[in-house]
């Protein structure tokens, strides 16, 4: 394995790792975003009726991580490093 290779497989770990710390999210099939694992997006619902103070109005819900979405990222960055690293290696 030659710098260039090694290169390339820092950046796919240091993208995964990226990805995994800010994923995306989803609540009952709406994609609401990206945002960091400690801090999600909130979807906001609203309530019928009348209120005097609009901010209890809305009810938030937290998200969830969309893993499909989540993998399928994975899978092609790990592609996109493998093709990379195939075109970097040595000729002989």
């Amino acid at each position: 394995m030659n710098k260039k290779q090694k290169c390339v497989l820092i950046i796919v770990g240091v993208v995964i790792f990226l990805m995994l710390i800010y994923p995306p999210f989803y609540h009952k099939d709406l994609n609401v975003g990206y945002g960091f694992l400690d801090d999600p997006p909130k979807v906001a619902y609203d309530r019928p009726g009348f209120y005097i103070n609009p901010e209890d109005r809305c009810y938030y819900v937290p998200a969830l991580v969309n893993t499909r979405l989540l993998f399928t990222q994975w899978a092609g960055v790990l592609i996109i490093g493998g093709i990379a690293w195939l075109f970097l290696r040595d000729r002989k």
